[in-house]
């Protein structure tokens, strides 16, 4: 219900700031007036939780966790949020939000009558206009200029923009909290590595669910390229390899092929991005391996000599 205020709230700003840029335009031509008084009336119909909801599907990708949505961002949104939809900041709830819904509702339709007999007024001030235009062939109107054209354009952009970029950002912020969420879970969770069975060729599957993950067929190259979001090629070792002496398809990095299972809660499996992994796949290739894995020359933590007995 709280969504439904805020939604007739929301159409009644845009109303009053249509109401308001049409005081500068009232000797330009009824068109346009005409026009905007139709995008009033279908704000009522379309909310912009829909923009917001596209917003949140477009989304901003989340590649770190220590990588956040820019402060400022959420600090302008936080601000605005109040203004712009004062029923969900506040939790409206209830009788409440039934007595408000009802109070917007009942000024909806006391002043739509108003708002369609407008619109009707300039639909046929427009008609006229033109019939007078195509008879003598001069404007009835004066033009509407660059400036207010700009600043119409630019206000328009503007209120889409901050809906869609609302629904992005708060989507990005809760992809962000679901991978640290994830990271903290997965960092010592129960592994079980097996030799993946013969014959699954070279496709590598990452399976999330709420109880861990699943990730079938990977060699070591590709799961360290996995946990670290590169491609296998940017993962090698300082280990040298005769030319001649073995097939490079039994160097150990690159066969066998594992099956891996970690028991760990997830959060929004469906959305699970396997970065969260780094940690444990640092530790496993530490411990099991003695590899230390390094990034731009940095070993990553934890690494045999932040103390992890390596080999084992």
């Amino acid at each position: 219900m709280a969504w439904l205020v805020d939604h007739l709230w929301q159409s009644w700003l845009c109303l009053l700031l249509i109401a308001l840029a049409l005081l500068f335009l009232r000797r330009n031509p009824a068109r346009l007036r005409l026009w905007l008084w139709s995008v009033a009336a279908l704000k009522f119909v379309v909310p912009f939780s829909l923009l917001y909801a596209i917003g949140t599907w477009l989304g901003f990708p989340v590649d770190r966790p220590s990588d956040p949505a820019p402060a400022w961002i959420i600090a302008l949104i936080a601000e605005l949020k109040p203004w712009l939809a004062p029923a969900q900041t506040v939790s409206l709830s209830g009788g409440a939000a039934l007595a408000a819904c009802g109070f917007m509702m009942a000024i909806s339709a006391a002043w739509s009558h108003a708002v369609v007999q407008r619109w009707r007024f300039e639909r046929a001030l427009a008609r006229w206009e033109s019939s007078e235009e195509e008879t003598d062939g001069e404007p009835r109107a004066r033009p509407v200029g660059f400036s207010k054209a700009a600043a119409l354009t630019l206000l328009a952009q503007c209120i889409v923009a901050a809906a869609l970029a609302s629904g992005a950002v708060a989507d990005r912020q809760r992809r962000h909290a679901d991978m640290n969420a994830n990271l903290q879970a997965l960092r010592n969770a129960h592994l079980v590595m097996t030799v993946a069975a013969p014959g699954m060729g070279t496709r590598t599957r990452v399976i999330a669910d709420d109880r861990g993950v699943s990730i079938r067929n990977a060699n070591l190259q590709e799961l360290v390229a996995l946990a670290f979001d590169v491609t296998p090629g940017a993962v090698f070792i300082n280990q040298m390899i005769p030319k001649g002496e073995s097939d490079p398809r039994d160097f150990w990095m690159v066969s066998p092929r594992y099956d891996l299972r970690i028991e760990a809660p997830v959060r929004e499996p469906a959305r699970f991005e396997p970065y969260a992994l780094h940690p444990l796949v640092t530790r496993l290739m530490a411990e099991r391996f003695a590899v230390e894995i390094e990034v731009n020359g940095t070993c990553q933590v934890p690494c045999g000599r932040h103390g992890i007995r390596m080999g084992q």
